[in-house]
């Protein structure tokens, strides 16, 4: 699962739930020192905006770089809500 403005509160919210529901999460945040906190709250992967910017790396490709085989557990869809859709 991708996680975009990770660090904030509905971010970390995000990053726990999926998580909890056995996803692989890639968090995305500005600067290192969020970057830290968000491997502390259990992200798999994390990309540092900011870093990825100075470095004229395109975000898209930052993120491919940090997770090239994505978020979920093998691409399988999380929940059971999901089920059928």
């Amino acid at each position: 699962m991708l996680v975009l403005g990770a660090a904030g509160g509905v971010g970390v919210a995000a990053l726990q739930l999926a998580k909890l529901a056995g996803a692989r999460v890639v968090a995305v945040a500005g600067g290192a020192a969020k970057a830290d906190f968000l491997r502390g709250q259990g992200a798999d992967a994390v990309v540092d905006s900011e870093a990825a910017a100075a470095a004229k790396t395109p975000l898209h490709k930052a993120i491919k770089q940090a997770a090239p085989k994505g978020g979920c557990k093998g691409g399988e869809r999380l929940g059971k809500a999901s089920e059928g859709s």
